[in-house]
């Protein structure tokens, strides 16, 4: 749900569907006023509040890190395997 409804909502159209997703699976709001070399710039927020955002959440977000590159890095090489171009198919469109 958190996906759908807040992925605009980031300035970046490539930033919000990652924070948006990121805030979603911790239960956590994303976002919001911050400093960007002394100014203070209005950002809306991401994700509903239901958990508190502390600094527990960051063993979670690693471990999302580190699940959902497994999972990427799973699919190319199934992907790859399965129309035949094999694990280093790719290599072969780099002239």
């Amino acid at each position: 749900r958190v996906l759908c409804r807040h992925a605009g909502k980031a300035s970046s159209p490539n930033a919000g569907w990652p924070e948006a997703a990121l805030a979603g699976a911790l239960s956590v709001r994303l976002g919001g006023p911050s400093t960007y070399f002394g100014r203070l710039v209005d950002k809306p927020f991401i994700g509903d509040p239901v958990k508190p955002l502390s600094e527990s959440q960051y063993p979670r977000t690693i471990r999302l890190l580190y699940a959902t590159s497994l999972l990427m890095a799973a699919f190319t090489f199934l992907s790859l395997w399965a129309s035949g171009a094999g694990v280093w198919g790719v290599l072969s469109l780099v002239k």
